[in-house]
């Protein structure tokens, strides 16, 4: 896994991103926006923030599992929500060896498009925080 500091995804490319770098890892904490993996990194998820005054660009990311030693990730799968009129929103679903699945809610919070969008992405090695 390559150390990266606040990298821009949509949900999809988060959704690639994650199958990429944590299919085959051992997730040993989950907490609400944040995984730490038995090789010693951790992925931390930070959503966008977008108007103060209205919900445009307000992205959103809800696991429905947090904890420790969660187990190793076996696949990971993207899906939009079947409504067209709510295409930002989707679920990525985190199979895991251990338990049936994480399914994380999420919203890619584009609106208008004028107050940034998306999750930004950065890998900490451990050993350094």
């Amino acid at each position: 896994m390559i150390l990266i500091e606040d990298k821009n995804l949509s949900g999809y490319e988060l959704a690639e991103w994650l199958k990429e770098n944590l299919v085959g890892e051992y997730i040993t904490r989950m907490y609400s926006h944040s995984f730490e993996t038995r090789s010693g990194y951790k992925i931390i998820i930070n959503q966008n923030e977008g108007c103060m005054c209205c919900p445009n660009g307000w992205s959103e990311w809800a696991p429905t599992r947090t904890g420790e030693n969660l187990g190793v990730v076996t696949n990971i799968k993207y899906q939009e929500a079947a409504d067209y009129d709510t295409s930002d929103q989707f679920s990525i679903f985190i199979y895991l060896k251990s338990h049936p699945r994480i399914k994380v809610s999420g919203d890619n919070g584009t609106g208008n498009g004028y107050y940034g969008w998306g999750f930004y992405v950065t890998v900490e090695s451990i050993e350094t925080i």
